[in-house]
Formats: structure tokens, sequence, C-alpha cells
């Protein structure tokens, strides 16, 4: 007796141990995610992380967060940082969550292991009553941020607007963050239509955090400065990198005029202090959407594939006869920044594949948020994602991932019952054994079943392969004023494992962005989630998130998505045009041959051409003609499986309109409008851009390249 009171004395005890380890724990731990609780599903997502602590010495330990991906992967994120006793600190992650992700799980361990803090946090609530921590904004919604002021009817915009698009209306969503807690690196903007920096101080931007938001416009963001009281130096990286320069402020007297053209119609006359811009570089890379007298009041620059707005005044200095109607002075601007324009022209061109416009909400009409056909436990997915289904249909296009003929089934089945029925009876009839039927039987089927799984193995059976396709674009240099262009890389990969391992991966770059990616169905289900995922691990530091290794199941294969700048491009191109006639020269920098490729100008006119060697130039000299290369249809779903090849196979061709990649594909459509020419080159059977740590892997690489040029009149 005395025993076994000891013993529970003992456990209870060590259960009193455990619970108040966890609740006295030294960590004070904060983590919220999105922007204001807002993000896209299966896209990159700001998530800020608080730690204080009561520590009396430094503490060097890894942050762990696990969330939900997708339909098919976890991504568990770690970070390992160093915490000062006293100093709090703050950690900024960036992560892809799926629609309807139910909770992540966040835990903090020290250099040897154990476990010090951990703690599961909720995000998505089933009940129909409660709201979610998280709200998922879909392709038909636009998510803006805003750091700075919120100042002239700002902070109630997004209640008097709304997104329109050719399907359906959606709500437009405004979300603030202070200063400090904005991302450190590009991929935390990726989920915004667009960001605004009003007049912030430019004191509390790190150079870090100035740089990613610099290296977003550059991949295709959109960012809106709202100049006020703060100088913002020149060589900051938003404005070093910008086709302008901004000269010292003066008063301009703003007649009602000048006042109607920017939407504000009170009839009454405004004097501002405005900064002065000066503009530099190829005239397609700016326009002045309003001036007065030669200065220009709102600007729109080209910054590689991204666009930056500039209001050159503080529109909280107006009087209140102006701020009567402040939205729609910012739907002038943010259409100017969202939407795609003609150079010269009021008439805007969207974008393909996102044929939106920001408009004020019509009383009459029924509101946005009860428009939307998806519902509380349904999301659509996006262009993007249908985008990589188009991918992952090539890339799964292997011999040994195609399902098996239907005759080899049948044929066994044959030989099955034949052997069961008259051969093993007359065989026992013949032996007098009939009373052992039911052990032959039973036999036959068993070896049978071994038979079938060693012939699918076999069937199955092969090397380890690596399946990519890359995607190379670049700017040329008059865009940033610099000698060399903007050029961004997305690269698609599938690998196939005949044998359940975890495969490392070599030839890795610091700044690159990688995800897993898996096929996604028309529409995302609250109540449809896997629950037997893969759990893919990497390591989120110094910007970049690099797997440590990928597990990779017997006869599947784990698809990959890996984003980052490039330093140059693989070729480089010069145009002439003389009407209908051009003369193209292509310098082939790589040592791998262009195998095809062809030229773009407006209007859709194309001139193809065929191939270049490696490490050589070769001059084309031929007619522009109207050809459909690459486009999809944005007004009907169906364009999701429909992408047009023109001159490139199908499977190459959507990795256009994939993640990564189409707000490029936007950004260049909309320089070719506008003047500019692309020419878009193919590579094929190339060196892999990285490697398995397995030397009886195979390697099949295609790189297709797009770069933007600014033609020459003959």
């Amino acid at each position: 007796m005395f025993r076994k009171s000891l013993m529970g004395a003992v456990i209870i005890i060590l259960a009193f141990g455990v619970t108040a380890g966890a609740e006295d724990s030294p960590f004070n731990v904060d983590v919220f995610f999105g922007w204001g609780g807002c993000y896209r599903p299966v896209e990159w997502t700001p998530i800020e992380v608080e730690i204080a602590s009561t520590l009396k010495k430094p503490f060097e330990g890894v942050l762990r967060i696990s969330a939900r991906q997708d339909e098919l992967n976890n991504m568990n994120l770690s970070h390992y940082f160093v915490l000062t006793p006293d100093v709090p600190l703050h950690i900024p992650l960036v992560a892809k969550l799926a629609f309807a992700a139910d909770a992540a799980d966040a835990s903090i361990t020290d250099r040897s292991g154990r476990q010090q803090w951990t703690h599961r946090i909720e995000l998505w609530d089933y009940s129909s009553s409660a709201v979610s921590a998280i709200t998922a904004v879909s392709e038909d919604e636009l998510l803006i941020g805003l750091v700075g002021r919120s100042r002239f009817g700002l902070g109630q915009l997004a209640d008097k607007v709304e997104c329109r698009s050719d399907r359906r209306s959606g709500k437009v969503y405004i979300k603030d963050k202070l200063p400090r807690m904005l991302p450190w690196d590009w991929t935390g903007y990726a989920s915004l239509d667009a960001l605004i920096l009003y007049d912030p101080d430019w004191s509390e931007l790190s150079l870090g955090q100035l740089s990613a938001i610099s290296q977003w416009v550059n991949n295709g963001g959109r960012l809106l400065l709202v100049l006020g009281s703060h100088p913002i130096a020149a060589d900051s990286p938003l404005i070093a990198a910008l086709p302008l320069r901004i000269g010292d402020a003066k008063e301009i007297n703003l007649s009602p005029d000048h006042l109607s053209l920017m939407k504000l119609e009170s009839g009454e006359p405004q004097s501002l202090a405005c900064w002065s811009l000066e503009t530099l570089g190829e005239p397609q890379c700016c326009w002045t959407v309003n001036e007065v007298d030669g200065n220009p009041l709102v600007m729109m620059v080209r910054a590689g594939f991204g666009r930056v707005g500039i209001v050159v005044f503080d529109p909280g200095n107006m009087s209140a006869a102006h701020s009567f109607e402040s939205e729609r002075f910012w739907v002038y601007v943010l259409s100017n920044l969202i939407e795609a324009q003609q150079k010269g022209s009021d008439s805007r061109r969207p974008d393909i594949a996102q044929e939106r416009s920001i408009a004020i909400i019509d009383p009459s009409e029924k509101p946005a948020d009860q428009q939307d056909s998806y519902g509380r436990y349904s999301y659509g997915i996006s262009t993007q994602l249908a985008g990589n289904n188009a991918i992952m249909e090539y890339l799964y296009d292997i011999a040994q991932l195609r399902p098996l003929s239907i005759w080899w089934v049948i044929l066994l089945l044959v030989i099955l019952a034949v052997l069961i029925g008259p051969v093993d009876y007359l065989v026992l009839k013949r032996l007098d054994r009939l009373p052992l039927t039911w052990l032959t039987c039973a036999g036959w089927i068993a070896l049978f079943t071994i038979g079938a799984y060693y012939g699918v193995r076999t069937l199955r059976a092969g090397d380890l392969q690596l399946r990519v396709i890359s995607v190379s674009d670049g700017v040329a240099s008059p865009t940033t004023g610099k000698s060399s262009p903007v050029v961004w890389s997305s690269v698609y990969a599938g690998m196939f494992a005949p044998a359940s391992d975890d495969y490392t991966l070599n030839g890795l770059s610091p700044q690159q962005w990688w995800s897993a990616i898996a096929p996604s169905q028309s529409q995302f289900y609250a109540y449809r989630q896997s629950i037997d995922l893969r759990n893919v691990y990497y390591s989120q530091h110094d910007g970049g998130n690099l797997p440590f290794s990928l597990p990779v199941s017997i006869w599947t294969m784990q698809c990959l998505l890996t984003e980052s700048p490039q330093t140059d491009m693989p070729f480089t191109a010069e145009l002439l045009q003389s009407g209908n006639r051009v003369k193209l020269r292509v310098a082939n920098l790589s040592p791998a041959p262009i195998k095809s490729g062809f030229v773009m100008t407006g209007e859709g006119r194309v001139m193809q051409f065929d191939s270049v060697a490696g490490s050589s130039s070769r001059e084309f000299d031929g007619s522009l003609h109207h050809e459909r290369v690459w486009s999809v249809d944005g007004r009907d779903m169906g364009y999701r499986y429909n992408l047009v090849p023109g001159g490139l196979s199908l499977g190459h061709d959507a990795a256009f309109f994939a993640q990564g990649t189409l707000q490029r594909t936007n950004a260049i459509l909309s320089y070719v409008k506008n003047g500019a020419a692309v020419v878009c080159v193919r590579y094929d059977d190339i060196p892999s851009p990285f490697s398995v740590k397995d030397p009886s892997a195979r390697y099949e690489h295609t790189q297709l390249a797009r770069l933007v040029i600014f033609p020459r009149n003959d």
C-alpha cells in the first residue's frame, strides 16, 4: 500500500512539474499572420514573431513554425536566433498557408534541441458564427498595404470602394503596419496588390526593409509613394533604382480645373507644397498622370517589372472642402497604379488574366461581400495556381507515372481464373488430391499477389529523375539607369524517386525562396482536407528559404518552385525597326544553343527565328506579322487549362502564367503595348540549376528566357 501511494505521489509531482514548466516558461511570444490577418492562400504570407523573455543571460535557439501549405504539403520553417536579456526580439518570417489551414504550431528549442516553449495557434474556426483569425483574399479582391499616415480619408477608403472584374465584384482590404513591423524580405509583400507608403518617417525604415520593397517592385509589385514633410534620401533603394530625381519642394497654386482632373471638384483653389520631379531614361518608363505648368503632381514610373506611383504633395494638407469626397481622389490614383495604361492615353488596357479595377461602391447595388459566389467554406483557385496545374501535368508526364493498361489487369485475372479453375481441378484430379484445392487456390492467389507487386515495381523502376522548367525574365537597363538589366528567375521542378527517402539538393543559392507545389482542384474546400501530408523542412535566414531535404515517396513525384533575383540574362538582343521590317541581333551568352525564339512588338506582331549556337551571335532580318504566341482568355474560367501554345509546347508555355511568373508576364505585355518589344528564346537539355545528391539521378532541363528591349527606329 505504501509503495502504491509513493508511486502515485511521484506521478503527480512529475505531472505538475511538466505543467509548471510550460506555464512558467521564460519566453513570452506573440505570433501574427498576414497583413492585418488577411492573406492569399498558397502564396507567400508575412509572419510577425515578437519574443520577450525573463532570461538572465543570452539565449541561442531555434524558432520553428509549422502549418499546412496546400492539399499535399506541410511547410516547416526553422529560424536560428540569439535573444539578449531584457531586449525584445522581432523576427519577420514568411510562409505559405493553405485555404482554411486550421492551426499553426510554433516552438522554441535551445542549441541542444530541448524544447523551451511550444504553442498551437488556432487560425480557422469552422463554426458559422465565429470569425477566423485569418481572412482569405481571392483573386477578384484587392489587398493593399499601408505604412505611415492614414490621412485624407484613406483609413475609411475600404468601406467606400470595391474591386471589379469581368467575373464579379470583390472587396478591397486596406491593412496597415507599423514601420518596424514591415517584412525584411520581398516575399513578405508578394500577396499585396499595392503598397502605400504615406509620408512615413523614413528613419524608422531599415535599409533591409527598403531593399525588400525595392526587390518586390522589380519583380512586379505596385508601390505608391505619397511625399509629405519627411524627405526621402536620394540614395534610398526605393529611389536609386527609378529613372527620376526628386528635387526641392515648392509652393504650387492649384486651380479648380487642375483639382477636377484629380477628381477633387470643390470649386475652390488650393495652394500646396509639392516636391519637384525630373525624369531620366527612356520615355516608356515614366508618364505624368497630372501636372501644373510642367510640374508633375501624380506620376507613374516603371521599375523593372513593377510600377511606382508618386504623389508629390500631402493630400492631408488640403482644406476640408476638398476632403468631402476624398475617395474619388484615391480611386483616381490607385486606378493608374494598379491597372495597365497605354502611355499618352486615358484609355486603360487591363493586364492579362487580372482584369480588375477599383471603383466607388454604387449604393443601389448589392455590397461586394454579398456577391461572393465562393462562400466562407470554399475558395476558387487563382490563375497562378491553375498555371501550376498545367506545369505539373507536364512534369508528371513520365512513363513511371502513367497508368497501367487495363489489358494487363484483364490478362492476369484470366490467367488466375484458368489456373484456379480447370488447370487446378484437372491436375489435382489426376493426382487424386482434390481435397487440397483449398490449399492450392490460396497458393495461386498468394503467388499472383507477390508477382503483381514485383511486376509493378519492375514497370515503375528507374533512376531518380529531376525534370526542370525555368523562366528567366529581364528588362533592359533603360528602366533603371544602370548598366545591368533587372532579372528574375522562377524554376519549376519535379523529382521522381524509385524509393522512399529524403533527398538532399546541391547547388542552392542563399537568396532562393523554395516551396513545394501541389496539384489543385478548381476550388479549395474547408472540409475536404488531407490528413496524410508531406512534411518539408526549410531553413529561413538571410533572405532565403532553403530546404534541408526533400521527402519523396516511392513511385511519386515531389514538385517544387524556387524564385530568386539574378545578376544577368543568358542572352542579349538589339532590335532595329523600320515599319513592318525588323533587324534583330541576338547574342547568346550561354554555352548551350538557343533552339528557337521570337520577337514580339506592339499590337501582337511577331517574327519567329531559329537556332543560335552557344556563345555566339546571329542576325535575323524579316517582317512582322500578327500571331498569337502566348495568351489566355481571362473572361472564361475555362482558360485555365487551355493556354495557347503558339511556338512553344503547352507544358512549357504554361510557365508564363504560373505562380511566381504571371506578374512578370503582365508587365511584359504592358511594356509591349507601350512601345517596347520582348524577345523570347528557348534552351533545351541544358544543365540543371541545381542537382540531387545521388549519382544515379537523371536530369531534364528546359529554360525559357524573355528580355524586354526598346527598339531603335531605322
